[in-house]
């Protein structure tokens, strides 16, 4: 299915499932098949699934002009109210955490948020992107993809073969153009938004990440008195793919408790 948005936006989304519905965003140079393990569990587990493409990523046009974060959080919302279905959890990795953050405190009827691989501070998360942007105006997306892998299965050397497969379909459908684009989006101080903060929230990330602050994790959810959450063992950054079954344990067990949609 796809959403037609401002300056020739066409934003894809899939669904699965019936019964609660959960908001699925994948993190930059990713797209929807990032979390095509988690999936099913959650619609086996009663939850309807809902699945996008981040502008400029995957099957998501680029559209014209540029691209501000703010647009990225409105297309976030148009895909929530697109699907419908009663209230809505978030649910984000990396970029789709920050954008799935920054929606959770708009009005709306939001249920929670869980918030994958995120940085508070956005340091060390700025710095990574910034680097990479210099990159990919002197390289072709693909090697620049590729090089990633590399650095992914540095982090992490007993990761899913799946990884490299998801990286490499990854490489075939970027342009560097629009991955520039959406890369220099710089997001808002989130010190403002995490303060707002008032639905459950659950935090999750890789133990060994590095490319967040080794304590990025623990200081949010000391951040948010609501909070819960914790490190996912052997998993680097991608835990979607590095760790799918110790992660949708942990999600599965947070929808479960969260307040009744009715």
């Amino acid at each position: 299915m796809e959403i037609a948005r401002e300056n020739g936006v066409r934003l894809y989304w899939t669904a699965a499932g019936t019964g609660p519905t959960v908001v699925l965003s994948h993190g930059w140079l990713a797209d929807h098949r990032v979390f095509d393990r988690l999936t099913p569990s959650l619609v086996e587990g009663g939850f309807r699934v809902v699945r996008w493409d981040v502008r400029a990523h995957g099957r998501s046009s680029r559209g014209m002009g540029p691209t501000s974060f703010p647009d990225l959080v409105a297309d976030l919302r148009a895909v929530a109210t697109a699907a419908g279905g009663g209230p809505v959890t978030l649910v984000g990795h990396d970029l789709g955490a920050q954008l799935s953050m920054a929606l959770s405190v708009e009005p709306g009827a939001w249920r929670g948020a869980s918030l994958w691989s995120i940085d508070p501070a956005l340091a060390v998360t700025h710095r990574a992107r910034q680097a990479l942007l210099t990159a990919a105006q002197h390289v072709t997306i693909r090697p620049l993809v590729l090089g990633l892998e590399a650095l992914w299965f540095k982090q992490n050397p007993e990761h899913d073969p799946a990884l490299a497969t998801h990286l490499r379909r990854t490489a075939t459908t970027l342009s560097a153009a629009a991955v520039r684009e959406v890369a220099a989006a710089d997001p808002p101080d989130f010190t403002e938004i995490v303060n707002r903060l008032t639905i459950p929230v659950q935090i999750l990330w890789g133990d060994a990440d590095r490319l967040l602050r080794p304590y990025a994790g623990k200081e949010l959810l000391s951040r948010i008195p609501h909070a819960t959450g914790r490190p996912i063992p052997d998993a680097a950054h991608q835990i979607a793919v590095d760790q799918p079954r110790a992660l949708e344990q942990e999600l599965l067990a947070w929808l479960r408790q969260l307040p009744s949609a009715e």
